[in-house]
Parts: structure tokens; sequence; C-alpha cells
């Protein structure tokens, strides 16, 4: 994705000084922007133009400039002593500032950090905490002006100038790392976001387009939710595509994918392609997955890498019809299941007086913690219900303790296994909470880590109301204080959950 600039500056600046053929801030622009290699096709920066040449941004704010602005990521601002006089660059930066572009601030004399006064400066008071680079500086008194008259005839200031354009191609970079970093964060947040699914659906070539819409819709008619994976929607420069398909998958019960006759293209710099790489993430996750391939496939007219993957998994070879009725028995046998999971507990809970319910509470931790485990365990078994969670839990064992408890303890000691143990499970649990609403639930950290003198300990996973309870694994004891309110907050918990 290419960035695009709009560069805002005074027309006054561009006119050449007599005896020059370019004025000095139009040499600035033109080597910020050979710095950012704006010439070569394949650069990842745009300076919006218009027919011809530079878009004069200060000529009048008309429709053109206003579609450019508004086309624009980033407002690259040449402040002058002009500009600051300029009714019409006035207008442009209100427009920059009120649609939340990013602005880098490129002062090219005394104009707005230094002593002299203007009234743009007066307006916006605070841009002159965000200037990005100076070509200029007082020395003894003295204003002095990086490439004046011209950079070609300055050689005495000419590391300070080249030092300035440098700076200022960095500052720019730095802001597209920060709009592909928001953008990634938004195209992840849409995955992450997703209520729960019954069926996730690989995204499919071609030749299976029309069979994967068929499926979607037909499952769709029965009244079951589906995630149709799409790479070209859910997937941006920034995205780790094998994340985004894990983190969608594991919201669905049931995972499918339609293969043809090709393997797709390479997403990024990826070294598989999509419908291979589509499977291979898919197949990390716990769901199960069934693989279809179309009749009209002939292994020996593939390409060897993508016969070798049809080699290596197992797939449905029936015709379509035949695979889409076995998929919705396997979709209803599913729905079955958790129709009945979900009476049964509506059973048990009813069952159970509210007032005297002891709150349930599950511990996880990995088997080189047990110790530490086990007097945490042994100090909250007198106040609930405490369940130990197994050590080969998935990611949907984790969300099923998060729904059937009141809380859950994360435990680490020294062992390097428990402490990644935690830092993913914690992601995990706190996304699924949030992502439920599920206001009755604590989360609690025991935290049985050595103290370490040279700093090296790693960081504890926390956040707002995660209870920090400090185990001594010398002395084999806990923070009684911090566990007394984790205990209160869980039997709070009991009593609302089932009031």
């Amino acid at each position: 994705m290419k960035i695009k600039i709009f560069v805002s500056y005074a027309h006054a600046d561009m006119k050449p000084r007599p005896g020059f053929k370019d004025s000095r801030i139009s040499l600035i622009l033109q080597d910020i922007a050979h710095e950012l290699r704006c010439n070569d096709v394949r650069s990842e920066f745009v300076i919006l133009r218009d027919e011809a040449g530079l878009l004069f941004a200060g000529d009048q704010l008309d429709t053109e400039i206003t579609n450019a602005i508004e086309e624009a990521h980033i407002g690259l601002v040449l402040v002058s002593r002009s500009y600051c006089y300029s009714e019409e660059c006035r207008k442009e930066l209100v427009q920059l500032i009120r649609k939340q572009k990013r602005l880098c601030i490129v002062e090219t004399e005394n104009a707005w950090s230094g002593t002299y006064e203007s009234s743009l400066k007066a307006e916006f008071p605070d841009l002159s905490r965000i200037i990005r680079s100076k070509f200029w500086e007082t020395r003894n008194n003295l204003d002095v002006d990086f490439g004046w008259p011209s950079p070609a005839t300055d050689t005495e200031n000419a590391k300070y100038y080249y030092k300035a354009v440098r700076f200022t191609k960095q500052s720019l970079e730095n802001m597209r790392h920060e709009i592909l970093e928001a953008q990634a964060k938004d195209v992840s947040s849409q995955v992450e976001e997703l209520p729960e699914q019954m069926v996730f659906i690989a995204s499919p070539t071609g030749d299976v387009r029309q069979q994967t819409e068929r499926l979607r819709k037909t499952l769709n008619d029965k009244g079951y939710s589906v995630f149709q994976f799409d790479h070209k929607r859910h997937v941006n420069e920034e995205s780790d595509v094998e994340d985004v398909i894990r983190t969608a998958c594991e919201k669905c019960q049931i995972a499918i994918q339609l293969l043809g006759t090709a393997p797709g293209g390479r997403i990024g710099d990826s070294e598989l392609y999509l419908v291979p790489q589509q499977n291979k993430a898919i197949s990390e996750t716990e769901v199960p997955l069934f693989v279809w391939e179309a009749p009209w496939v002939d292994r020996t007219e593939c390409s060897d890498e993508y016969q070798a993957f049809l080699n290596s998994i197992q797939c449905h070879s029936s015709s379509y019809q035949e695979f889409e009725t076995y998929i919705v028995k396997q979709v209803e046998k599913i729905a079955k299941e958790q129709e009945a999971a979900r009476r049964r507990q509506a059973v048990r809970e009813e069952a159970k007086p509210a007032k005297s319910r002891h709150p349930f509470v599950g511990i996880d931790y990995a088997a080189a913690d047990r110790a530490i485990a086990e007097v945490v365990l042994n100090a909250i078994v007198e106040h609930a219900n405490v369940e130990p969670l197994p050590f080969d839990m998935n990611n949907k064992d984790l969300e099923r303790a998060v729904s059937d408890n009141d809380g859950i303890v994360m435990v680490y000691g020294n062992s390097s296994a428990g402490q990644k143990r935690v830092s993913a499970h914690f992601g995990i649990v706190q996304r699924f909470k949030n992502r439920t609403d599920n206001a009755w639930f604590d989360v609690a950290i025991g935290n049985g880590l050595d103290e370490l003198d040279d700093g090296s300990a790693p960081l504890l996973p926390g956040g707002p109301n995660v209870h920090v309870i400090g185990v001594d694994p010398a002395e084999l004891s806990v923070d009684r204080t911090a566990l007394s309110r984790f205990v209160e907050e869980i039997k709070n918990n009991a009593m609302k959950r089932y009031q």
C-alpha cells in the first residue's frame, strides 16, 4: 500500500530568486521526494500532484485540493513566514487538522518555533511541539537557514541541510509504519470481535468459488452462522495471515476447505501459496477440518509442490452434492450436542441454591510449577470449588473454563514453560471474557517468580481488574491480602450470576 502525502506550502515560496532556476523550498521538497524514492514506481510513498507538477496547495482551496487532502494519509507542511501569512494555507491546515491527518511539520526558516510571531502561530501554538525537522538554527543571535540561497551554493551548511532532509524522511517513514499498524489492528479487530460462529470456510480459488458460495448459502439457509475467510478483505500488509486465520477459525466449531486445480497465489512475503497456507493455519487449531477435493482435479497435472501438498492431506473425493450432504449432517450433529450441553447446564444451575453456592475457580499452570499451584489451590479451596485445568488443554477448553467458572488463577514461577503458558493464556482469557461480555468473572495471576537482582525477570501480564497474588516459592506461602480480595470478588460473582 502506498502512503499518499499532501504537500502544503505557500505558493510564494515556490518562486525562485533572480538568477536561480528553482526556489530553495522547491529544492527542499525535491530532496525529500528523492529520499523517499518517489521517482521509483516501487516506492512506498506518492506525493500528490496535479497535471502541471506538484499540487500547489496554497493556490486556492478548490474541490481538487479538498479531494487531495481527503485522499492523503499524511500532510507534509512546509512552514515559512510566507506560509504563516497566507489565508489559503491557514484554511488548508485547518482541513488537515479537522480530517485528523497525520502532520509532518517542517520549519524551513524561523517562522514558528523561534521568537518570530505570526497570527497562524498564535492560532495553533500546540503545533510547535510536533515540528519534525528544522532547516535553520540560531547562531550568535543570528538565524541561519540551511541551503540558502540554494543547497548547491551553501556548502558551509550542507551537512546540516541533508541531515534535516534525512530526518524528515525518517519521520515520514515512521508515520507510514504507524498508519499500517493502525490498519492492521483495524483488520485484526474485525476478526477478533466476531461473535462465535458455527462454520469457518476457507478462501477458495477460482474454480471452486461457485461450490464454496453454494455451501455457504446452504448452511445459512439452515440457520447456521458462517464466517467465510476472504484474504483480500481480512488481510493487509501488516497482518500475519496465519494469525488472522487461526483467530477466526478458533471462534468456530467446524472448518471447511474446498480445493481446486490451483494452489492460489502467495500473500505478501509468505513462502506458501494460499491453499496450503490456510490448511496449515487451520490444522494448528483444535477445530475439526473437512477438506473436499473437486473431482476434476488431476493431480498429475498439478505442480510438484501442489501435488505433494494434496498427497499429504486427507480429502473427501466424492461429488459436491455428497460432500454438502455430509457437511450438513456434521454441522447438525455439533449443533445438537451444543444444545444438549446448554440444557444440561441449565438443569444443573436451576438445581443449585443460589445463596449457598460456592464459587468455581480454575487453576491454570504448567507441570514445572505444580508446587506453586498447590500452594494457591490449598489457600483457595476452603472458600471455593477449585478445578486444576489440564496441561494439554486447547483454546476451546480454556474458553469453556471461563464460561463455566467464576474466576481463574494463572500460576507461574521460574520455569519458561509456565511463563509462556500464562502469557499466551492470559490474552485468550481476556479476549474471550470481553467478547462474551462476561462481567461475573475475575482473573488473577499467581506470581511465584523469584526476585532477580539483574532485572532479567519477565514482565507480568496485567490489566484493569486483574488480581496479582504473590506466591513465595521458598516459604510456599501466598499474599493473604491479595488472595482475600480475589476470593471476595469471585464470591460476589457467584451470587450475582445466579440471582
